[in-house]
């Protein structure tokens, strides 16, 4: 049947064009009305489908390649919105970008074993196509191969597969599991970004980072293990997840980027590996059912909007190893109502704690007369929260400071500790409360409590204090206010 001219079945006959060399190109098909066309014979010495040769051939239906042909050319078929089915022979050794890019109407593909690595965008809108099987042979899927391909409920990747390039199956929204086998060792970015259908992922063990949103919008993921191979996870790589309750990091991660879980309404708790340094910007942002999170003693900066609009966030413990903790990064948090300071932070924003409401704790704070940092982040923690309505200072602060407070934040009533709380200095320096002892140093060391709204404050409120005084039952002791 086949020969050495191009045969075209057109408005109900077949139109024969000559081609005399083995590439068969654009300028062969546009002989006539090539919207209409709906069949195709190819000549028999043609080995080549060259450049968008049949591309936006919108009437073609159906496309039975010969054996003839070992090379299809990038966009060769791309737009041809009619096509529902296309089987390549084995003859076929690459087929280039965008081959079928857009044949909305594609529902199956026969991807032969010579087939070595599927190039970019080569089914990407393939909006009909529901089953993928790729063959042994394929070791890389490339960037955005079955992009947007949004009835594909299955895709098979064998062994072979080393490499999913970048939006590889990016918005395959009817897309609902997908085994990702051990072979892989690189998966780039957004590869399964916005797979809303997909509830179960498995993370090949030989894999050493999560790329920028490479599970982001998979709003039906319920939980995920990620590998102890994985050391570095990217900025959004879990974002939107909305149905994501549980994750477990492994201690193997030692950097988390910004947005890595923002937006994952329905995370709870998050425990974070030793091994992290710092929670980058929008972290995890609108979490807003994250009511604990625990912050390991090797984190040094909490940036910004690192926990923004955690609504449901009730208490936090800042370790001792924090010294920056950037704009917003608390802010929005309604329902906290606790807040541990363990040590000096040399870096705090004034709207570090804003909006957060219900803020009640008492916030502590370790200084020395060397340093007067801390007065700074008083200021700071009371101009954003001008709710605060009750400031406890240390017997040893200095006038200055204590008037500054008055003068500054009239709404506050200062307190100041007193004989009557039965606390005194020894030779030793060391502090006594209640029988309880902790050093002093040759350096004072002061401790300032903030305590939330006095419409909240009663006879019987609960401080939070240094592990030393932690068991001293607070609201015995009597506090004498400062003279006006």
């Amino acid at each position: 049947m086949y020969d050495n001219n191009l045969k075209l079945f057109i408005s109900g006959l077949w139109v024969s064009v000559p081609i005399t060399t083995s590439r068969l190109t654009k300028r062969h098909v546009r002989v006539s009305d090539y919207k209409r066309i709906t069949d195709v014979i190819f000549p028999t010495h043609v080995s080549i489908i060259d450049k968008f040769a049949f591309s936006h051939c919108s009437s073609l239906k159906h496309l039975s390649i010969p054996p003839n042909i070992t090379y299809i050319n990038e966009n060769a078929f791309k737009g041809c919105s009619a096509l529902t089915h296309v089987i390549i022979p084995n003859s076929v050794t690459c087929i280039g970008r965008g081959v079928f890019k857009n044949c909305s109407a594609l529902t199956h593909v026969d991807i032969p074993d010579s087939i070595t690595s599927i190039e970019k965008s080569t089914f990407k809108g393939c909006s009909a196509l529901t089953h993928v099987v790729i063959p042994n042979s394929v070791t890389c899927i490339g960037k955005f191969v079955f992009m947007e391909c949004s009835a594909l409920t299955h895709v098979d990747i064998p062994d072979s597969v080393t490499s999913i390039k970048d939006a590889a199956f990016m918005n395959c929204s009817a897309l609902t599991n997908v085994e990702i086998p051990n072979s892989v060792t690189f998966i780039g970015c957004w590869a399964f970004g916005y797979c809303s259908s997909l509830d179960h992922i498995t993370i090949p063990n030989n894999l050493t980072r999560l790329k920028i949103g490479t599970f982001a919008g998979c709003c039906l993921l319920p939980d995920v293990v990620i590998p102890n191979s994985i050391t570095h996870i990217e900025m959004a790589a879990f974002e939107a997840c909305r149905l994501l309750t549980n994750v477990v990091i492994p201690d193997s991660v030692t950097t988390m980027d910004g947005s890595v879980f923002s937006g994952c309404s329905s995370l709870s708790e998050v425990v974070l590996p030793n091994s992290v340094t710092c929670i980058w910007n929008d972290a995890f942002y609108h979490c807003i059912a994250l009511t604990e999170v625990h912050i390991p003693n090797a984190v040094v900066f909490i940036c910004r909007s690192a926990f923004d609009g955690c609504s449901t966030l009730t208490k936090v413990v800042i370790p001792t190893s924090v010294t920056s903790i950037a704009s917003h990064a608390f802010n929005g948090c309604v329902a906290l109502e606790e807040v541990h300071f363990t040590n000096i932070i040399t870096t705090f924003k004034i709207d570090s704690f804003c909006n957060c409401s219900l803020l009640r704790v008492v916030v502590i704070l370790s200084f020395t007369e060397s340093n007067d940092r801390n007065m700074d982040v008083c200021q700071q923690l009371l101009q954003s929260n001008m709710n605060l309505s009750i400031l406890i200072v240390p017997k040893h602060l200095p006038t200055a400071y204590r008037t500054l407070f008055k003068q500054s934040y009239p709404h506050c009533r200062v307190l100041v500790d007193s004989p009557h709380a039965r606390i005194q200095a020894t030779k030793a320096h060391y502090w006594n409360i209640h029988g309880v002892k902790f050093s002093n140093s040759s350096k004072l060391e002061w401790l300032l409590v903030l305590i939330m709204t006095l419409n909240r404050f009663s006879d019987r409120f609960r401080i939070l204090l240094p592990i030393e005084m932690v068991h001293i039952i607070l609201q015995t002791l009597k506090w004498s206010e400062i003279n006006k």
